[in-house]
């Protein structure tokens, strides 16, 4: 079995991770083109990737996070696959199960027309830069998501995405430099809203803030969004920031 790194396991490594990544490679060896640990800490989490180019992650916990220096296990594949005849990874899914997805675990990954991502609603939480520059067309977030990290989504290509109403925290430049993006439906259970998750959104012409929010901060960005006309703010809202 592997760790996040793509290494051996060590001995601390749970056993209960090794025999389901073993029982994955047994059921059907010839369809797998590598899989390993993905899990934090004590968490048991798996992933998956076979030769339909589908990238499954299962198990029950948090994955693990990534950055630049300690890039996802499965990143290898898929950049290897960027030739003329794929478009790479063609297929996410996200088992019932895992809970959190981790920082810039999918991060440049979707980059096909084809390409789909199937998230449980098991998953509450996405980390940070997580689904930077993902360049599908529609994209949905599961149903019981609380938390959408920093730069989540920053620079992804679809037009049109739904935050469900599950959610309470959009963090700093979550949806940043979605240029594609025409239409946003947010949460309203949003209590605070940060205008900085949207920043450089050129394309978002009418920008509404449900019903409930009471605070909100930030700004559109140096460059604002370009094509914002109309922007409705609700009587809820008891306290603007001076930069919006």
């Amino acid at each position: 079995a592997l760790n996040a790194c793509g290494g051996k396991e060590t001995a601390e490594t749970s056993s209960e991770g090794e025999q389901a990544v073993t029982q994955v490679e047994a059921t059907d060896s010839e369809n797998i083109i590598a899989s390993g640990d993905c899990g934090d800490q004590g968490d048991n989490v798996i992933w998956v990737l076979d030769k339909n180019w589908t990238l499954t992650i299962s198990g029950e916990g948090r994955m693990a996070d990534y950055n630049y220096d300690n890039p996802a296990p499965w990143e290898t594949y898929y950049k290897e696959a960027f030739k003329p005849e794929t478009d790479g990874i063609e297929h996410l899914i996200i088992q019932d199960g895992v809970t959190y997805l981790g920082n810039s675990a999918f991060s440049n990954m979707g980059r096909g027309e084809k390409c789909t991502a199937d998230i449980a609603n098991s998953v509450t939480e996405i980390g940070k830069s997580t689904f930077i520059n993902w360049y599908v067309d529609t994209f949905t977030l599961p149903n019981n998501i609380i938390k959408i990290g920093e730069n989540a989504f920053a620079g992804s290509h679809f037009t049109s995405i739904v935050i469900p109403d599950s959610v309470t925290i959009i963090e700093d430049r979550a949806f940043a430099k979605c240029r594609y993006l025409t239409d946003i439906t947010l949460s309203k259970n949003l209590k605070e809203l940060n205008l900085y998750a949207f920043t450089d959104c050129l394309n978002l012409n009418t920008f509404v803030i449900p019903e409930g929010v009471e605070k909100i901060t930030g700004g559109f960005g140096s460059s604002g969004t370009g094509g914002v006309h109309e922007i409705y703010i609700p009587a809820s809202v008891t306290s603007i920031y001076n930069d919006v």
